[in-house]
């Protein structure tokens, strides 16, 4: 197995109230860190945030169905 190497988060985020991040990794330059920065933000709109925003992805992939017994009690 490889190592992994430490990453940071890189919010490209319109919207100074959401956090939307990508993570780069960390050894980098900060003029690098800059050039993906403006990158990422260009193409933003290739990344999907949730389900919804996938169109033509079968549901199915991602959506679950838990079986249970008609009188199992609810634990809370």
């Amino acid at each position: 197995m490889s190592v992994i190497s430490q990453t940071i988060p890189m919010n490209i985020s319109r919207n100074p109230n959401i956090i939307e991040n990508v993570f780069i990794g960390a050894d980098i330059s900060p003029e690098e860190v800059q050039t993906y920065t403006d990158l990422f933000k260009e193409f933003r709109d290739v990344f999907t945030w949730s389900y919804e925003e996938m169109h033509g992805i079968d549901p199915f992939i991602v959506q679950r169905e838990i079986k249970m017994y008609e009188n199992a009690k609810r634990i809370r």
